[in-house]
Order: C-alpha cells, then structure tokens, then sequence
C-alpha cells in the first residue's frame, strides 16, 4: 500500500504538471483533478444520495464554473498556460489603451498617447531609449522579463532580445495586446532566463530585468548574487544594467534591504530611483517600482579623509 501511495503520488504530481497543464491548462486540469476526487467520493459511498455525495457535486460545479472558458472569457482571460494567466483589458474612455495583467499583476500598458504610459515605462524610455535612437551604431538591448513588449515599441533602430519563460507570450501581445507586430529589430526567444545565460556569451550594451512585476511572486532564482554576476559578465564596456524592481521605497521591510545589499554586492556604484510620490517616513505596504541603474565602467575606490582629500584634482 505504502509502495502504491507513493508512486501514485509521484505520477500524480509529474503528469498534472508536465503533460496536463501544458496540454489542456491549468484551469482544465483543475477541474479533471477536482472531477476524479467527486468520482472517489461517489466511489466510497454506499449511498448514491447522500449528504457526501451532495457537498461533492456542489463544489464540482463550483470549480467548473470558476474554471470555464465562459467566465475566463468574461474576466477578459486569452491565454492560460502552466506559466502564466494572461488577460487584456480596454482602459475605459482612452483610445486605443489597454492593460496586460499577468498572474493577476499588471504588466504592461500600452496606447497611443505616451502619456498613459505607467511611470517607469516613461522613466526608462525617456532616459536610456530616446539617447540611442540617434547612435552612430544600433545598441544591443537585451530584456528578461519581456512582459507586453512595450519598452521600445515605437525604436525600429536599435536591437531587441525579448527573454520569457512563457512562450506564448509574444502571440498574446501581438494579438491581443499591441495589436502589431513586433518590428524587425525585436527577436522573442522564450527560454528562462539563467538558461539562456549559461548558453549565450553575447555581450550586450545595456540589459534590463523586467521580471519583477508582482513582490508576490519574484523568481527567486533571479535576485541572487550568481545571477547578478551572470548579467554584469554579459555587458559591454560602458554598458547599463537597469532592474525593474516593486519594492519599499524606504527599505522599511527585509526584503528592501537584502535586495539592495545583494544588488551592491555585484553593482557597488548604483543609482537606486523610486518611481513617483511616496512617503518618506514611512511606506512600509506602500510598494514602488524602483529602477537601479549601473553603468559597468572603471570607478576610483579611495575615499576622503582628513589628511587626504584630492577633491579638487578629481573633476575633469
């Protein structure tokens, strides 16, 4: 018995999520799984009608309403995959404006009028975009964590590399979404991140992690000091790394001031931006996008002291 519990268990586990999820989704499997549990349930009793039995094919229903493509529809669901739950939504009285949620976080925005842009969107265009779109050479831009594309969707000159663990996601952006197609300059190769890494040594000019879009569910594996190595090990000379973090603005919990020591640790001379108005004394739930900028190139690392302080030799 021992024996069979745990193998059932085992291929239980690996089916659901290998062969199911990516087969039939996981709001489908959700209700075969639930569907095979009432079967147990009917399958034990001895009764047919029974109080059991009852409770059973309540939340059965429950489930396959929750779960159907109907309601998905209505929540304005277009893709349900076992990486992500991705929905659109027309923002009201805008012109062509629409939202990307993502696992229930937005993602991106998108419209015609830059201005209803999200903050940080208009913060990384205005400041690193719009400089290289008149470059004597195109720059290499490589994004992880490509979300609805939108950071240099109107640049046709310079180079994109979109990186997503959810292949789906340039579909659903192009269709749904943007309503475009991505131009030539921009190439979406869906593969997760680390991945991607330890098989590329392309070198690029500036690098942005935009993976980061919802503090509950931040890839581990993405804000550690190996991966920080990986990323600074793939920039050109004078190359900029920019993190797209939700975060405290005022390091008010751990994870604010791990984050920033792990950063520093890799990138010791970064710029930290919060993105908007925040409360300075305390802002504890009041999370932010903040942009960490470092810029890889030689940094002097003496200090002033006293008797020694070349301040005055020091500016070029």
């Amino acid at each position: 018995m021992l024996f069979f519990s745990t193998v059932c268990s085992f291929l239980g586990s690996v089916i659901s999520t290998l062969v199911l999820m990516t087969t039939i989704g996981v709001h489908n499997t959700v209700i075969l799984t639930t569907s095979l549990l009432v079967f147990l349930v009917f399958l034990i009793n001895r009764r047919f009608f029974s109080f059991s039995n009852a409770i059973a094919s309540v939340i059965l229903v429950i489930i396959i309403t929750l779960n159907s493509s109907s309601t998905f529809a209505m929540l304005g669901v277009v893709e349900n995959n076992n990486y992500s739950t991705i929905a659109v939504y027309e923002v009201p009285n805008k012109e062509n404006t629409r939202i990307l949620n993502i696992n229930r976080s937005l993602s991106s925005k998108f419209s015609d009028d830059p201005k209803e842009w999200f903050p940080y969107h208009k913060f990384i265009n205005k400041r690193y975009i719009d400089p290289i779109l008149t470059a004597e050479t195109p720059r290499e831009i490589l994004i992880i964590g490509a979300g609805g594309f939108t950071v240099g969707i109107h640049d046709t000159y310079n180079k994109y590399t979109y990186i997503d663990i959810d292949p789906s996601l340039k579909e659903v952006a192009e269709t749904h979404f943007l309503k475009q197609r991505l131009s030539r300059n921009k190439q979406f190769i869906p593969e997760p991140a680390r991945a991607f890494l330890n098989r590329n040594d392309k070198k690029y000019d500036m690098i942005l992690l935009n993976a980061y879009t919802n503090v509950n569910s931040i890839p581990f594996q993405l804000i550690t000091v190996e991966f920080f190595e990986q990323i600074k090990a793939r920039l050109n000379a004078d190359g900029i790394v920019l993190l797209n973090m939700i975060t405290s603005a005022t390091f008010e919990d751990a994870f604010s001031q791990k984050l920033d020591a792990t950063i520093r640790r890799v990138f010791p001379y970064v710029s930290r931006q919060p993105i908007g108005i925040y409360d300075a004394w305390y802002s504890k739930r009041d999370l932010h996008n903040v942009i960490y900028s470092y810029a890889h190139k030689p940094y002097a690392e003496a200090i002033y002291t006293d008797d020694k302080n070349t301040y005055f030799l020091d500016f070029e």
